[in-house]
């Protein structure tokens, strides 16, 4: 059996076809809402689906030139970010290299926040938080 892990270090961001720079990190949260249905008398507990939702968050080393895209992730402006956790190459998967498929995750998304973080001895960060606006499309990368 083989491993189909794939380091974070190809992980990419976009806006357009514009790579946000200096990405450390991102995560994605989808949710569905759930509505009890359960009636007296049963037994086990039953749920109708209600609506999905989701957010999520960019971590990068902030840039101070206002070149790498990041000038693109505007606190209450709706955009749509194109993530790729492998990255557009597809990562590496080792020896499984050629069954490698870079996946992309399309968020169209309300950018809601945006924090710097500056301590003596660190690099300067920049934390990013987004709302979506619809469901996440996850589909292969095809160039």
């Amino acid at each position: 059996m083989s491993s189909r892990a794939v380091h974070g270090r190809y992980g990419e961001v976009y806006i357009g076809e514009e790579m946000v720079a200096e990405i450390s990190a991102f995560s994605i949260n989808e949710t569905a809402d759930t509505a009890e249905a359960t009636s007296m008398g049963d037994t086990a507990a039953t749920y109708r689906l209600g609506v999905s939702r989701g957010d999520g968050s960019l971590t990068a080393f902030w840039d101070a030139v206002g070149d790498g895209g990041q000038e693109n992730l505007v606190v209450g402006e709706c955009t749509t970010l194109k993530l790729y956790p492998a990255g557009r190459a597809g990562g590496d998967l080792g020896c499984d290299a050629g069954l490698s498929t870079p996946v992309e995750i399309i968020a169209k998304c309300w950018i809601t926040g945006k924090t710097v973080n500056v301590a003596m001895g660190d690099i300067i960060t920049a934390d990013y938080t987004f709302v979506l606006e619809g469901p996440l499309v996850e589909q292969p990368y095809t160039p």
